[in-house]
């Protein structure tokens, strides 16, 4: 079994970044992703990374990194200028584990970002539909066919499975600029098929060409 030994914040230097970046990592570690750094960057250029939460364990008398790989890279990579702009007075969280041999170690990985825990789409849209009393009554399933039908009239795209398309917290922060379009839409794609990525983008586009004509097309489907 793993056993946690200890918890500490530490002040977040370049040092520590070098660390986890270049430490052992855990057999079976997920593959490293140009994206995800370029993800975290992003977050950190917009002010929006917080905190991030490391740990590492030791077998036979190894340090192997569980949890890190992507942010203390990201941060290793930093120009001092970035540090001092970006990071100072930053911290971060490390835990330290013990593993009492090989078959704890894909166990003490699981622990960290499991699907279960993470926010969905729905969630997402929900929170930031949640702060507009006019929108309250809006189903969730409607909210996040709203936001992708209007990301990919923005963005020209109209699959959902589009890789280059908007990252969730981008399509849900949508819902801000077009609180009547969504009030608009939502009472007119109760059937699946309606809520489909291109037909919602159609919608929105002839909502943003013309409202009436928009009303009088749309009601008729």
């Amino acid at each position: 079994m793993f056993t946690l030994v200890s918890t500490s914040v530490v002040k977040l230097t370049p040092q520590i970044a070098e660390e986890f970046a270049t430490m052992k990592a855990c057999p079976g570690e997920r593959r490293f992703k140009e994206g995800r750094v370029f993800f975290l960057k992003a977050r950190l250029d917009e002010g929006r990374f917080h905190s991030p939460r490391w740990s590492y364990t030791t077998l036979e008398g190894v340090k192997l990194r569980g949890n890190g790989q992507h942010s203390s890279l990201m941060l290793a990579e930093l120009s001092d200028p970035e540090w001092l702009e970006k990071v100072n007075g930053m911290q971060v969280i490390v835990d330290e584990y013990i593993c009492d041999s090989q078959d704890d170690l894909p166990e003490l990985f699981a622990q960290f970002d499991p699907m279960d825990s993470v926010r969905s789409d729905l969630d997402l849209c929900r929170s930031h539909a949640g702060i507009h009393d006019d929108l309250k009554s809006v189903a969730g399933s409607n909210l996040v066919a709203c936001v992708n039908g209007i990301a990919a009239f923005q963005h020209e795209f109209y699959e959902a499975d589009r890789s280059d398309r908007p990252k969730a917290d981008a399509r849900a922060r949508l819902i801000h600029d077009n609180r009547e379009f969504i009030k608009w839409c939502s009472p007119l794609i109760g059937v699946r098929y309606m809520r489909l990525v291109g037909v919602v983008a159609a919608m929105h586009a002839c909502f943003v060409k013309d409202v009436q004509a928009a009303d009088i097309f749309w009601s008729h489907v």
